[in-house]
């Protein structure tokens, strides 16, 4: 068959590092600045408490959902509401949602735009602002008034009112109570925007899905909204009472809540977490000043991360931050104080040289601003050890699903050595939440995103072989599996919770995920009895059991560990980041920014953890380095580091109860500590061992002064441990899949060719946000969404007919222009 050939044009652009979209266009003299008390980008793994409320003011929720602050959480970039089942009713109170509301409650006159992803129950997803009751002028001297503003309430699993799911529903309210009391009376008028599209073109329901909600309150009396950033409806607000009906400021609230004209979600639907979860990006809030036409200066810059480890030839990148986020000017530049070392392009990107230490500086150029990050380069060893997976000691919660198979498409291994490897499939380590069905590991080839062949498949463990708790066994106990990969090719890990054939699966899932770190992308099958498992087979695609999630994230705790033959040892240096990091005060958990160490009446025990999983040979060096922060040590002071006893806490659960103990010290410094600087512990090594995990104990001498060091939270230095080790088998640097990525496949689309009915645009390497557009040969529009920096799955049928495509790449920030050719068949 004869192919007619076009050119289409997808064109990426970058809105900046945080991803800020641009507000409604500013009346004549005017320009839009973002405030800063009413707006979050949801980074970071805690709610900013001096901005938000994780309750509703003076309501509970409306019954029988109450507002449980339990159910907000923040991690991955977003702030999560996640619903449930309450274990013990109460006052008529069943289930629960969350209530997310601003501390501050006089925002006004502003525009307001929020990215969300509501759950999939009956449970509504909303982004409202509402403020108190407040005497009414002119009425009869006791009357009342609130004011209700509801950008959107959407239902993902909308039942009586499917619109709910389908477009953007939102409403005005005036609430009128006068003053011989009785109900209190709406004075309401809302609007329906939409229906609402997924990227391309097609209809999508509001839990399938991110969308941008937003509204322009312009004044007391009349309010735009928008969807996707595209304008709707203008609402003029009913003025039955009085002629400036909403003349008063308000408080955000992003709530989880039921409706009496909805169906009461289903238990099923509330305890699935593929469900019950709602999602919230980010919220920002935009208000006019007069444009003078000054330029806004820069105050700072940052970078990230704060140190690096890499191999010779292996590329990194850099992050920056230029503050304030809406600065004129936020050029920089970037320098090596060791080009021999590690390099540095004019986008942040570090190469390794040769073997050594190199600081990395990012200079701003309105102000000269800077920040540094240091980076420690190894030689890069012929082969190694090669481990794929999670590390596996955990606070994890219970997967609580049937019989399943997980694939970890994120903890990857990519052969990028220039020739054909052979891997020896060595070991199978996993933690077992229960002794219940058989676990089955296995290594799969990635041929495209969701597309796997299966290359080796181990030993069925039943639940007589395994330990609650962590295990390590051989992957297969006959003979060895080898795989070999060809130049380029990626495996990733992946475990059956049932044996190879899918029997045996029928209880629960024996390998938990820590429901505290949802962060590897998933692929994952379920089945709730044999019959219905998934299964492996060497050589073929794994088959799928009741149902196939391809988006899940969870950080599912195994491994599997690989091995390539060396012809020698080597000595490396590593510098390992904390895992964990936090201290007790009498026994009670502080996890924050520093980490504090006294010894007076005020007990203060610092605890570190550190993953030395990766480590498969003996110690001879080990240094601890901390950065003193804030708040000096004096000379009579000195810091004591001790191994600890165990490894079972984490940084937000440590306190008196379940902290580790000393098992001897290994390293004591003397003071004085003086904020600013970094302070070395040469560790006694003969206690230390890779292979796992090891917690470190720090406490001060007796004594009336204290000392606080920088924690990984803080944006200074984070605790440091610096290894050296000898290896019969030298290491092999871990790198995920999109670390392997060269520096021209920033942008990547698979597969390539498009033969079916979806293909990927990875914009994992991109640090922001992007507009991605899609042209013709004809240069006519097909395609025009934003996008977040993840996998973008689209629908091939956005092609007209089959051709040749080209995706092209412009950063708003740096006006870089980058440009890849497809075919579509």
């Amino acid at each position: 068959m004869k192919i007619k050939k076009l050119i289409l044009v997808i064109s990426i652009l970058l809105i900046g590092k945080t991803g800020f979209a641009d507000p409604p266009t500013a009346p004549p003299g005017y320009k839009w600045q973002l405030s800063a008390v009413y707006s979050d980008e949801f980074n970071g793994n805690n709610l900013d408490l001096t901005k938000w409320r994780k309750e509703h003011p003076f309501w509970n929720g409306r019954r029988p959902a109450w507002f449980n602050p339990a159910s907000i959480s923040v991690g991955d970039g977003y702030m999560k509401i996640t619903n449930g089942v309450l274990n013990q009713p109460f006052d008529g109170y069943e289930i629960y949602g969350g209530a997310v509301t601003s501390v501050n409650e006089n925002t006004k006159f502003a525009y307001y735009e929020c990215r969300l992803k509501a759950s999939s129950t009956r449970m509504s997803t909303t982004f409202w602002l509402e403020n108190r009751k407040a005497p009414l002028p002119g009425g009869c001297g006791g009357d009342s008034y609130s004011q209700e503003l509801d950008i959107v309430e959407t239902i993902g699993d909308a039942t009586n009112n499917p619109v709910f799911a389908t477009h953007m529903k939102s409403n005005t309210h005036f609430r009128w109570k006068n003053c011989s009391g009785g109900n209190e009376q709406f004075f309401s008028r809302g609007t329906t925007t939409g229906p609402i599209k997924a990227p391309n073109g097609s209809n999508q329901q509001s839990d399938e899905g991110f969308h941008t909600y937003g509204a322009w309150w312009k004044d007391a009396n009349e309010v735009t909204f928008y969807l996707d950033d595209q304008e709707g409806e203008t609402v003029q607000f009913r003025t039955d009472k009085t002629s400036t009906p909403f003349n008063r400021g308000m408080f955000i609230c992003m709530v989880t809540e039921t409706y009496t004209w909805e169906q009461r979600p289903t238990d099923a639907s509330l305890t699935d977490p593929t469900r019950n979860t709602s999602y919230y990006d980010w919220v920002r809030v935009w208000t006019l000043v007069p444009d003078d036409g000054s330029p806004v200066a820069v105050t700072g810059v940052s970078v990230s991360p704060s140190a690096v480890s890499m191999n010779v030839g292996e590329t990194e990148p850099l992050n920056e931050t230029v503050s304030p986020s809406n600065a004129t000017n936020k050029s920089v530049s970037w320098s090596s104080n060791n080009t021999s070392v590690a390099t540095v392009n004019s986008n942040g990107v570090v190469t390794g040289v040769s073997a050594g230490t190199a600081t990395i500086t990012v200079t701003a150029a309105d102000g000269g601003f800077t920040d540094t990050t240091t980076v420690t380069v190894s030689n890069a060893p012929p082969g190694g050890g090669i481990s794929i997976g999670n590390p596996t000691n955990t606070n994890a919660g219970i997967d609580g699903w049937k019989s399943n198979l997980v694939i970890n498409e994120s903890e990857t291994y990519t052969n990028n050595t220039g020739a054909s490897q052979t891997l020896n499939v060595d070991e199978f380590v996993f933690y077992a939440n229960r002794k219940a069905d058989p676990v089955t590991p296995f290594v799969v080839k990635v041929n495209s995103d969701n597309n796997f062949t299966v290359l080796a498949v181990g030993t069925s463990r039943a639940s007589s072989a395994y330990n609650v708790g962590e295990n390590t066994v051989a992957f297969n106990t006959g003979t060895a599996k080898q795989i070999t990969l060809a130049n380029g090719e990626t495996i990733a890990p992946g475990f059956l919770d049932a044996n190879a054939n899918g029997s045996g699966g029928s209880i629960g899932s024996v390998i938990p995920f820590d429901s505290n770190s949802p962060a590897d992308e998933i692929w994952y099958s379920g089945g709730s009895a044999s019959g219905n498992s998934a299964s492996v087979s060497e050589g073929a695609a794994p088959t799928g059991g009741l149902s196939t999630l391809t988006n899940l994230t969870r950080n599912y705790r195994f491994r599997i560990n690989l091995s390539v033959d060396s012809p020698g040892g080597g000595s490396q240096t590593v510098t390992l980041s904390p895992i964990h990091d936090a201290y007790t005060q009498n026994g009670s958990n502080n996890n924050n920014n520093l980490i504090r160490v006294e010894n007076t009446s005020r007990a203060r025990i610092g605890y570190l953890q550190y993953d030395l999983s990766g480590i498969n040979g003996s110690i001879t060096s080990a240094q601890l380095k901390m950065t003193c922060n804030s708040d000096a040590g004096n000379g009579s002071l000195s810091i004591s580091a001790a191994l600890a006893n165990s490894n079972n806490w984490t940084e937000s659960n440590v306190s008196g109860s379940n902290a580790p103990s000393s098992s001897g010290t290994l390293a004591t410094k003397q003071g004085p500590f003086n904020p600013g600087n970094t302070y070395t512990w040469d560790l006694n090594t003969s206690s230390l061992s890779g292979g796992g995990n090891v917690s470190l104990i720090l406490t001060a001498s007796s004594g009336s002064d204290d000392v606080a060091f920088a924690s990984k939270e803080n944006s200074a230095t984070e605790p440091q441990l610096v290894i050296t080790y000898n290896s019969e088998l030298a290491s092999k640097r871990l790198k995920k899949q999109e670390d392997t990525y060269p520096l021209t496949s920033v942008l990547r689309a698979y597969p390539n060719p498009i033969t079916g009915s979806t293909f990927t645009v990875d914009l994992r390497r991109y640090d922001s946000d992007v507009q991605v557009r899609i042209f013709d040969i004809h240069g006519r529009l097909l395609y025009n969404k934003k996008a977040s920096p993840k996998k973008l799955k689209l629908k091939s049928n956005i092609f007209r007919e089959p051709g040749i495509y080209m995706i092209n790449v412009k950063s708003m920030s740096s006006g870089e222009t980058k440009s890849l050719l497809m075919t579509f068949l």
